[in-house]
């Protein structure tokens, strides 16, 4: 939205609003566009890697619903510049041509979240940072998690991703109290469905200390959206050993954990008076070092962008 406004940019949707107003499927508006920016997030669930194959679990009516949108809005990408944003590591290039089966477009460009300073989801802070501001936050709670368990790849086999065993070998002592948003852990339900809206989770989530985040086996040098989240929240951010694994973050050695122990015990330190306020602000100030300024990632954009 910065961009085009920068930049004077008559703009049409397909699936997406600016405003408050419900999205629509205009397909005219795909037509009346020389350039088309795709946004991409989890499509590799549905059509597989080259090394993967495709998720077994999904809903194969909705596929089959989403599939046939994609099926009527093919004819109208032909001849488009299109610029394919992808907001998840394993959503490719090749994957995206894969859904768009063998469209002819004038132009493809393939922006990545990771082609920006600790990935363009740095701009969450700003963004989440007054809702965080405006919600109560007594600061009752041990930790908050928001997501899935990760337990399993797409393709249904096992991930040997660390945070299910820690967290749900947290979630079950009693000791601790922790408000959970999305999947169940084992026996551990959640306190609240999943929103990618964290609007609505933040007064929840503002109750709590802390937060943990983790990345999948073999990807820690890729970062998330959870670190940037928690900072705008006033949560602490402890990282599992595997997040972050290239030290972009400027994340302080006590922040680091392996297993629940670990994690236990620091969350345990939080408690004594004092000390989540000054451990918060030691992570800030060192957060504050290397995020980078919104409008150099905005800049960016526009610099891979625009034509």
């Amino acid at each position: 939205k910065a961009m085009c406004e920068a930049n004077d940019i008559d703009t049409t949707f397909y699936n997406v609003s600016w405003s408050k107003a419900k999205p629509k499927r205009n397909l005219d508006a795909l037509d009346a566009a020389d350039t088309v920016v795709l946004f991409s997030s989890k499509e590799f669930l549905y059509r597989g890697l080259s090394d993967e194959r495709p998720a077994a679990d999904l809903n194969p009516m909705f596929v089959k619903q989403q599939n046939e949108r994609i099926r009527q809005a093919l004819p109208r990408l032909e001849n488009k510049r299109i610029v394919v944003f992808s907001m998840d590591a394993k959503d490719t290039l090749e994957v995206v041509q894969n859904m768009l089966e063998g469209v002819s477009a004038k132009e493809w460009a393939f922006v990545s979240e990771q082609d920006f300073p600790l990935t363009i989801q740095s701009l969450r802070y700003n963004q989440l940072k007054p809702v965080g501001a405006d919600a109560d936050h007594d600061r009752t709670l041990d930790l908050a998690y928001w997501g899935t368990t990760k337990r399993s790849l797409p393709n249904g086999e096992k991930s040997n991703d660390a945070r299910f065993g820690v967290l749900k070998d947290l979630f079950y002592d009693d000791d601790f109290n922790v408000f959970l948003a999305g999947n169940a852990f084992g026996k551990r339900k959640p306190d609240s469905r999943w929103n990618p809206d964290l609007k609505t989770l933040a007064p929840s989530l503002c109750q709590a200390r802390a937060t943990a985040c983790f990345q999948w086996p073999g990807h820690g040098d890729k970062l998330t959206a959870r670190y940037h989240e928690a900072m705008a929240f006033g949560l602490i951010p402890f990282a599992h050993v595997g997040y972050d694994t290239d030290e972009q973050l400027n994340i302080l050695p006590w922040q680091r954990f392996e297993t629940a122990d670990e994690l236990k015990g620091k969350l345990r330190e939080l408690t004594r008076e004092g000390e989540y306020e000054r451990l918060f602000n030691e992570v800030l100030d060192a957060y504050s070092e290397v995020r980078p300024n919104d409008s150099a990632q905005l800049s960016r954009f526009n610099d891979l962008v625009l034509p």
